[in-house]
């Protein structure tokens, strides 16, 4: 009995170790997974620009208090001359504080400058990009799946919005936003989901519970359909995108916003629905 005891005391040793290595290279992909994200999240174009704009508002205002405190060193070297009371050192410093305040002057333009400019390009481009978290091993070729329509999306209407007449762009700029935040809205609610499924996954690892099972495939098959459904409506994003190309060269462009007001519209439609749909 003591030799039939030890083979299933050696599978038992043999799956404790298994079930060990699975989790340590979940965990080695999650930290990938993180540092992949953080990469991703420092390279959205969204938030490179906002930070150069603030970096740009920084810089005003740094000029912005060296032209006060100049200004205010050059007053008082003005009223010293008046008095009668400053000497060569005095009027020497007065007039180099004078080319420094002009020089604070220049400053202070060029980041005005700098700064509209800026916060021109924060407001035509789209939002940032929902944050992407690590998930479990199984769930992840569905999140890639995701990832891959999510970047689709913005690289095909990212730039939608963008051309010489401010009126009609404008117009198409504030659907696109519009499309986008529902967009985004979806997919914060199916990665939600998959947080959810990769914490369900983990605790089914320890239980053997049918509930917690079926829990489990249940989520599984809602995020599977909700991907695949906001898979369809970026690829009818397409439309959207080619309008709006054909926008910079039609003669008639009127037309062609209207076209591509209407797929975009239309689109934007689809993702509140797809929204909708996942909340039940």
């Amino acid at each position: 009995m003591g030799g039939a005891a030890q083979p299933g005391g050696s599978r038992t040793h043999a799956e404790v170790l298994r079930a060990a290595a699975v989790r340590s290279l979940d965990v080695v992909t999650a930290v990938k997974d993180t540092a992949a994200e953080a990469l991703r999240t420092r390279r959205d174009p969204a938030l490179v620009a906002e930070r150069r704009r603030l970096a740009a508002r920084r810089r005003l205002a740094a000029w912005s208090l060296i032209g006060i405190i100049l200004t205010a060193v050059c007053v008082a070297g003005l009223m010293g001359v008046t008095r009668g009371a400053a000497g060569v050192a005095e009027i020497g410093g007065l007039v180099l504080a004078a080319g420094l305040w002009v020089y604070s002057v220049v400053g202070v333009t060029t980041a005005a400058r700098d700064l509209r400019a800026r916060t021109a390009v924060v407001r035509n481009l789209p939002p940032p990009q929902p944050a992407r978290r690590a998930v479990a091993g199984p769930v992840r070729p569905v999140m890639a799946r995701l990832d891959a329509y999510s970047d689709a999306l913005r690289s095909g209407i990212g730039t939608i919005g963008f051309g010489p007449d401010a009126n009609d762009y404008a117009a198409l700029r504030a659907i696109r936003d519009e499309t986008l935040a529902a967009a985004d809205a979806a997919e914060v609610r199916l990665r939600r989901q998959a947080s959810e499924l990769s914490a369900m996954l983990r605790a089914a690892e320890s239980s053997a519970g049918a509930h917690l099972v079926s829990t489990c495939a249940t989520l599984r098959h809602e995020i599977d359909a909700g991907v695949e459904e906001y898979g369809r409506l970026v690829v009818a994003a397409s439309n959207a995108t080619a309008a709006s190309r054909q926008v910079a060269v039609a003669a008639g462009a009127g037309d062609e916003v209207q076209r591509a007001t209407e797929r975009l519209t239309a689109l934007a439609a689809g993702m509140r629905e797809l929204l909708k749909t996942d909340s039940v």
